[in-house]
């Protein structure tokens, strides 16, 4: 990407931020988080029963007193968290003044930061579909979703690394979130990041079916999920006159239309309805959604993530 993500400002506005822990994490490297597995931390967890072999060391004296049978104390051990952040790299995503293609860089970047930060690990996964050949029976192109997903990294000497595969990132081709999705693996319970426009093949109501799909895939993932919809304000309030040709951003469709008032305000509507669609659906799966402007400072966003308890101080 051309235009500059990242500087002074930017880092310094995450400096004291972490994302939320939504569950409880397993089976990684130790890391700042706390775990359902039981370790070496000082922080207490439970009792069992002591066995031979346990760690003599660990036996509790007091309760031995009080009820005549040997106990040994459990602690919580701190793992690592796992964080995919997942970037919708369609060519959509290119629509605004700026680009949603640059606000959901951005936010890759500042997940990744405090991942990192954390001592957690995370990875980079872009998603998006292009067209390859023609489908002889159909006479049209057939569309194939791909999923790009980058090695994990930890520590903040990855960081650096980390950002270079952001900015590496090429905005192109269609949306067929379902399709991509699946086709990136999940080898350990984590926290997957979506950040997409959401505007997928046919943004109809079989499209919230899509979007269900995707959710119910990352929940018998064990993956706590976090959408993040980015919206051009030029999408939420456009300035059209007269009569347009307008022209599809993936599919280069075009469509010829004349804004009226009366097209306009049909227009809002549908807009609203898509937004309640997507919040009922994050909260029937437990996600938990933001939405952000292609025009909002970090803080702005930062305030929403700590509203919406994604993000923690």
């Amino acid at each position: 990407m051309e235009e500059k993500l990242f500087d002074a400002m930017f880092w310094e506005s995450l400096h004291r931020l972490r994302l939320a822990e939504g569950q409880r994490m397993n089976g990684g490297r130790s890391g700042g988080r706390r775990s359902t597995a039981k370790g070496n931390s000082v922080e207490f967890a439970d009792f069992r029963e002591y066995m031979p072999g346990d760690d003599i060391r660990r036996i509790d004296w007091n309760a031995y007193g009080r009820m005549d049978r040997l106990f040994i104390k459990l602690f919580m051990q701190e793992q690592e968290g796992m964080y995919t952040v997942v970037v919708d790299t369609s060519a959509s995503m290119n629509f605004g003044t700026p680009a949603k293609s640059v606000m959901a860089a951005r936010l890759a970047g500042a997940f990744g930061y405090m991942a990192l930060h954390a001592q957690d690990r995370v990875r980079l996964a872009s998603i998006h579909a292009v067209e390859q050949g023609v489908i002889p029976e159909e006479g049209a192109n057939a569309v194939v979703s791909q999923a790009r997903v980058e090695a994990g990294l930890t520590g903040m000497q990855s960081l650096n690394r980390y950002l270079a595969q952001i900015e590496g990132l090429s905005f192109e081709g269609r949306t067929d979130l379902w399709d991509s999705m699946r086709k990136i693996p999940f080898p350990r319970r984590g926290c997957t990041i979506v950040l997409s426009d959401f505007m997928d093949r046919g943004a109809d109501p079989s499209h919230m079916e899509r979007v269900a799909q995707v959710l119910k895939y990352l929940q018998f993932q064990k993956q706590d999920v976090i959408l993040v919809r980015i919206v051009a304000e030029e999408e939420i309030h456009p300035s059209l006159q007269g009569t347009l040709n307008l022209v599809d951003e993936e599919t280069r469709e075009e469509l010829k239309v004349t804004a009226t008032t009366k097209l306009l305000t049909e227009y809002g509507r549908q807009v609203e309805r898509y937004r309640l669609e997507l919040q009922k659906l994050s909260k029937r799966y437990q996600a938990r959604l933001m939405e952000v402007r292609n025009t909002e400072t970090m803080d702005q966003v930062i305030y929403k993530g700590l509203h919406n308890g994604s993000l923690e101080l």
